[in-house]
Order: structure tokens, then C-alpha cells, then sequence
């Protein structure tokens, strides 16, 4: 797998919305933006080594095992198409609040 590609998906994916930047964005609200600052460098660092051990251990698995690819692939499909219908399929819920901010 080339670096630089892995990278700039890791920097993308890493500033888009997303639980972790609204738990940033509670915490600044909370306690202020100094204290923040070591919130959002743990988010950034956790993010980093999980998206690296999971490629690590997808190329490792992938040149230990190439007859799995195929039935890997089918699989990471069927869940996402899977999660897709559960969105899609699922009712509103108005007499909820949201407490998270």
C-alpha cells in the first residue's frame, strides 16, 4: 500500500464531522480551549495508529491469505449494504433528547 494515499485518507477522514469532533466541540464548550487542545491531539493519535493497525493487519492478513480477499470483500459489502438498509429502514424518534452537548 503506498503511503502518501493512506495519509491523505487518514488527514481527510480525520477532520470530517464525526462523534469525535463533537465530543471536541462539548469538551471546548465545557472546559475551555486550553484544556481541549490535548483532547483533540489523543483524537488525532488514537485515529492515526487505529486506521494504521487496521491496514497493517488487512495487508498482513491479505498477503498471508489471498484466497480471502474475495469472500473479505463480499463480506465489508454485504455490512455496508446491510448498515445502509438499517438507516434507511429506521423510524424517526421524536420524543427523544439529545443530551450529548
Amino acid at each position: 500500500m503506498p503511503l502518501f494515499p493512506f495519509l491523505l485518507f487518514v488527514i481527510v477522514s480525520s477532520f470530517t464531522p464525526g462523534p469525535n469532533n463533537f465530543m471536541a466541540m462539548s469538551f471546548a464548550n465545557k472546559y475551555g480551549f486550553i484544556k481541549t487542545i490535548k483532547f483533540c491531539f489523543g483524537v488525532a493519535v488514537g485515529f492515526f495508529v487505529l486506521a494504521f493497525l487496521c491496514s497493517f493487519f488487512y495487508l498482513l492478513l491479505i498477503n498471508l491469505l489471498p484466497m480471502i480477499k474475495a469472500p473479505l470483500t463480499i463480506l465489508g459489502v454485504g455490512y455496508m449494504l446491510y448498515l445502509a438498509y438499517k438507516t434507511i429502514t429506521s423510524k424517526d424518534d421524536n420524543g427523544s433528547v439529545n443530551n450529548f452537548v
